[in-house]
């Protein structure tokens, strides 16, 4: 008797496993509970989180139960409800049912020069670095980019800039890169900010020895400046391997010249590359070959992809992937790497704190973003809107995996995550 030999392909194999999971850990199809879900609950009564009726009710019933807020503005929330059934119900005052929605993640646009004819023109603008984007702590001088989320942020895309104009080969028109940094019009000291054990001068003594305010204040200006300069030549070098030269310039100092100038205007790092336009040949590189202009059927290409967190879209580099599951279907992606750093993760699952606050909604710690009565995704509806009353409010969309898979771009394989976008709406409680 001959074998019969039957090839899956990964998302064969996600979704067998994917089964067995449920099967073990989400109850059978009896709706009873298995030894993990009743430990996890168990754990949540232990730990406060659920009340007891909540847990009687989850043991009881935990693919119908919607948790009941009593008309609270926070709660828990039920993920293992079967399709059409709230996630909770007597949410806030206006008495809500809360039900979610999910769709892959779609549109996007392609990354500049991917596609452009063959000449392409690039360059390094002039940057202001101010509020967010400035990595110190009062009277520091080091940039400290693991606690200012948002400095991290544009360090990296000056960084990346850079890199794209020097692996392009513009780096001997790199000859006049300047940063200057600028200090307001508050007074600096010797105090050490909170979480902090001391002032982080790399002179002998603090401020360099100076006493005088206006001296100090131009001291942290060009430090700063110094110090940023420093942390970009590093990174361009272990990024490139090329040594940038950045001039520093001494610091705007406006110490003492009263409330009109104090603020981010005049708080803040310029850096000015003067980068001239630098021509190149758009070259797509498939199968380790150049091929100007050549585009393959179905090709995996980088892309700029939307990405929503904290209530918030932006387009983020990413990946259009091709995947030849079933008929085949593309996807937009985002490495592995590139979706943990940003904080991306997967759908939410089981029983989870909630609640509404003046921020916005938020669930199980993470800030979805504040309601609203536009509709973010279309054709978003109740599954029973005859019964189930009309959608009141809508949360922005919030970004999570749905798979993660091997991806070929440019002929190189890459670890991605497949995104789909998750909205929360609220109803009027069902009548009846």
């Amino acid at each position: 008797m001959s074998k019969k030999i039957i090839k899956l392909t990964e998302g064969d194999i996600e979704n067998i496993v994917k089964k067995v999971i449920e099967e073990q850990n989400y109850g059978g199809p009896d709706g009873s509970l298995s030894k993990e879900e009743k430990k996890e609950i168990k754990q949540l009564r232990k730990d406060g989180t659920i009340s007891k009726d909540d847990y009687r009710q989850l043991k009881k019933n935990p693919f119908r139960y919607s948790p009941n807020w009593g008309g609270k503005n926070s709660g828990i929330m039920n993920y293992r409800t079967s399709n059409g059934t709230p996630l909770a119900i007597n949410v806030g005052e206006g008495r809500y049912d809360i039900r979610y929605t999910t769709i892959s993640v779609g549109g996007g646009k392609a990354i500049q020069g991917k596609e452009t004819p063959p000449d392409v023109v690039i360059t390094i603008p002039k940057y202001d670095i101010a509020g967010s984007s400035l990595p110190y702590a009062d009277n520091m001088v080091m940039p400290y980019f693991d606690k200012y989320l948002d400095a991290k942020e544009k360090f990296r895309d000056i960084v990346d800039t850079f890199k794209e104009y020097i692996n392009a080969g513009g780096g001997d028109k790199l000859t006049n890169v300047t940063i200057k940094g600028s200090a307001d019009s508050g007074t600096p000291t010797l105090q050490v900010p909170s979480g902090y054990s001391k002032l982080d001068h790399p002179s002998a003594k603090p401020y360099n020895g100076k006493t005088d305010p206006k001296e100090m204040n131009q001291y942290l200006a060009d430090m700063r400046a110094n110090q940023y300069a420093q942390a970009l030549i590093n990174a361009i070098k272990e990024k490139t391997g090329f040594d940038l030269k950045i001039i520093v310039k001494k610091g705007d100092n406006f110490y003492g010249q009263g409330d009109g100038k104090r603020g981010e205007e005049f708080r803040k790092i310029t850096l000015e590359p003067n980068a001239e336009q630098h021509s190149v040949k758009n070259e797509l590189k498939i199968d380790g070959k150049k091929t100007p202009g050549k585009k393959i059927k179905n090709e995996s290409t980088k892309w700029m992809v939307p990405v929503y967190t904290d209530g918030v879209g932006k387009y983020r580099e990413g990946y259009r992937v091709w995947d030849d599951y079933g008929n085949g279907t593309w996807h937009l992606a985002l490495s592995v790497k590139r979706a943990d750093e940003l904080g991306i993760d997967w759908a939410f699952n089981g029983v989870l704190d909630a609640k509404l606050t003046n921020s916005g909604f938020m669930v199980d710690g993470k800030l979805v973003g504040m309601l609203g009565t536009q509709e973010p995704m279309r054709g978003t509806r109740n599954p029973n809107p005859a019964t189930d009353g009309p959608i009141s409010y809508y949360s922005p969309k919030i970004t999570t995996k749905s798979a993660v898979r091997t991806a070929v771009v440019d002929g190189e394989e890459i670890k991605v995550a497949y995104l789909k976008d998750i909205i929360f709406t609220f109803s009027n409680q069902r009548r009846g």
